[in-house]
């Protein structure tokens, strides 16, 4: 089975590999949202193991990417406009509160972390490279909510980060996106490199709210490609 992307898994690094994989194939629509999924063609798409396979899709249906059905298999999980507001509305009341405390705590180090994130998140806007955007996003607010320094706000973020990430692989594939996006991550990282609290939360929200709107359009393209009413 093909899935339209360039695998190959190193075996140091299997079950990782494998649900990034899986999660950036999920979001690019490779299956339908409810559609079953042989294990066996997974399994021989990836050249894994069932055991690790199994590991991965634990993790993605902890995630809610998946669905796991007792004696009927795998299924990709239907992610409605619904979920996806309230995804946003979840990320808008959480990171509001980690810009605030990174930009109190944030250390010198953290800071030229955060800069190394831009930079390759920008190259990678430059050269167009969708999952390369979505992982390095990944990277640059994983930084933010570890300069936070909240370990409860960082374990709530992991609950939402699968689903966060399959929203931003749908708006990243939006050409009008990521120059957009990049723009709002600068103004983030303005904001805490000059340690203003009330700046970077306004950027951070900001960021939120227009990444929200592309993930609904993208949704709502995804679920009427025809564009009928």
């Amino acid at each position: 089975m093909n899935l339209g992307i360039d695998v190959k898994i190193e075996r140091s690094t299997v079950r990782g590999q494998a649900q990034a994989v899986l999660r950036t194939a999920i979001a690019k629509g490779r299956w339908l949202p409810g559609q079953r999924v042989s294990e066996r063609e997974l399994c021989d798409a990836l050249e894994i193991s069932r055991t690790s396979l199994r590991e991965a899709i634990r993790t993605l249906e902890g995630e809610r990417l998946i669905v796991i059905q007792p004696n009927k298999g795998i299924r990709i999980a239907r992610l409605t406009i619904k979920e996806a507001l309230e995804i946003y509305d979840a990320r808008e009341l959480i990171e509001s509160r980690v810009a605030r405390l990174a930009a109190e705590r944030i250390t010198a180090r953290q800071c030229e972390q955060l800069e190394a994130a831009m930079a390759a998140f920008s190259t990678a806007v430059a050269e167009r490279r969708s999952d390369d955007m979505v992982k390095t996003a990944s990277e640059f607010f994983g930084i933010v909510y570890e300069a936070s320094g909240n370990t409860l706000l960082q374990e709530l973020h992991g609950v939402l980060v699968g689903r966060v990430s399959y929203l931003r692989t749908m708006s990243m594939a939006r050409a009008e996106r990521a120059p957009k996006s990049e723009a709002e991550m600068l103004a983030i990282l303005d904001a805490l490199k000059r340690r203003d609290p009330d700046a970077t939360c306004a950027a951070t929200v900001a960021h939120v709210r227009a990444a929200c709107d592309a993930a609904l359009e993208s949704l709502r393209m995804f679920e009427n490609p025809e564009g009928n009413v």
